[in-house]
């Protein structure tokens, strides 16, 4: 027990560090958001939620998106489609909708990285994140 406030006083010591240090911190976790709800004790300014595009997927993302609302403090909280697929989009829309979940976007497939790409850079995702950025409460430049 003792370990475990020692370990988290020194998360928090650097995570603080992290945070003054820089203008974007990104914490990528797991579904177990409770542990790092309880170390990060700031503000949050945007909470993403990516999702595949499927139906179960997008299920779990609602009960990420309940937890998260619960634990969180404060910003925006939304979710992001990632490998969007046109034929399975409609019918995520539709699950998102009945479940008052705010969709901030999508990131389309693109086969190229599938495929192993060598060059992994895609014009298709680049366009996609240009459209999602303005949507994100971050500050934005007039360059994007």
């Amino acid at each position: 027990m003792i370990a475990d406030v020692l370990f988290t006083g020194q998360i928090n010591d650097a995570l603080q560090k992290l945070i003054e240090r820089y203008d974007f911190v990104i914490f990528d976790c797991e579904y177990d958001l409770k542990y790092l709800n309880q170390l990060v004790d700031v503000d949050i300014d945007v909470s993403l939620i990516i999702a595949n595009s499927t139906v179960e997927s997008m299920a779990l993302a609602r009960r990420i998106e309940e937890y998260s609302a619960k634990y969180a403090v404060g910003g925006q909280l939304g979710v992001i489609i990632n490998k969007a697929v046109n034929d399975k989009i409609s019918e995520v829309y539709e699950f998102a909708k009945e479940a008052d979940m705010d969709i901030l976007g999508s990131i389309p497939v693109d086969d190229n990285i599938l495929n192993g790409s060598v060059d992994r850079k895609s014009v298709i995702i680049e366009e996609a994140v240009k459209h999602l950025y303005p949507r994100l409460n971050l500050p934005q430049e007039n360059n994007r």
